[in-house]
């Protein structure tokens, strides 16, 4: 699957310039008139990393931020479904203990810094390995429960945002 998206994204960039997209997005160029996907980075899609809420648009993401996620992907070599991503204040306060301003929720001129992965077992050991290799300072570990439910979630916001606890910080849900 990934070789064929890699295709579309190396013929895409022959018919026209990335120079029309912002810098927090490119997209695969229409291919007999259908678009496949916009994506943040190779492997992940604006609408995986957007706010749930089903109100808003909210999809702003640090490019910062999914550079690292990307690198982490590239070193597990394996999917990372996003459970969540950017969320707006109001979502945030409906789902989180956080309130209207958790990890999740973009702060003054900076995109999403925050994301849930869904991974369990060995895999997940792996994955906050690799995530505190690649500079994730907030690391929540929820893997209890039933499998669906379990997740990794990663950030790296910095200690004078006013997250609990100091930078880096991991903990278990």
């Amino acid at each position: 699957m990934s070789w064929t998206i890699n295709w579309f994204l190396r013929l895409g960039s022959v018919w026209k310039s990335k120079e029309k997209y912002s810098r927090r997005e490119f997209l695969i160029q229409p291919i007999v008139g259908i678009i496949v996907a916009k994506y943040v980075t190779k492997n992940f899609t604006i609408d995986e990393v957007k706010c749930r809420c089903g109100e808003c648009d909210l999809s702003d993401m640090d490019p910062d931020f999914m550079g690292m996620l990307q690198g982490i992907r590239d070193e597990l070599g394996t999917r990372m479904p996003v459970t969540s991503g950017v969320r707006c204040s109001t979502h945030n306060q409906r789902v989180s203990t956080t309130g209207p301003n958790g990890p999740h929720v973009p702060h003054e001129t900076q995109g999403g810094r925050a994301t849930d992965i869904h991974i369990y077992g060995s895999e997940a050991l792996r994955l906050v390995e690799i995530a505190k290799r690649h500079g994730m300072t907030g690391i929540g570990i929820a893997q209890r429960g039933p499998r669906n439910k379990r997740f990794i979630h990663l950030d790296n916001h910095d200690p004078k945002e006013g997250f609990k606890g100091p930078r880096p910080h991991i903990w278990s849900y």
